[in-house]
């Protein structure tokens, strides 16, 4: 198998285990399109902070202002817009990026 065709093939595993993650983990779908629409811009105006209990706070949510979860969904679907919008890369290649240039390559960033 060429270097090539070995690419396509792990890239093409990456994305069907990204999918399996749909189902087996509830963190990454624990918002619906609404809901995820509506809590963006106040998880945006979140991102740079780095007290330790407001990003938990973040990832996990406290049920009054930020669902469960919610940060966990944002990232998985920041992420997977990534890579949409940026066919050429691959999971393995988006783990190495910083969060900034997700989000910027992201639809994320257009919100």
């Amino acid at each position: 198998m060429d270097r090539a065709a070995a690419s396509e093939k792990i890239k093409s595993h990456c994305a069907a285990i990204a999918q399996e993650m749909m189902h087996v983990n509830p963190a990454v779908n624990a918002l619906d399109d609404e809901e995820t629409e509506r809590i963006w811009p106040s998880i945006r105006r979140r991102l740079r902070v780095s007290d330790p209990t407001e990003i938990r706070r973040i990832l996990f949510g406290d049920n009054a202002r930020v669902p469960q979860w919610a940060g966990y969904t944002l990232g998985y679907r920041m992420v997977m817009s990534y890579l949409e919008r940026q066919p050429d890369s691959t999971l393995a290649q988006a783990g190495l990026l910083p969060g900034s240039a997700i989000l910027a390559g992201s639809r994320y960033a257009d919100s």
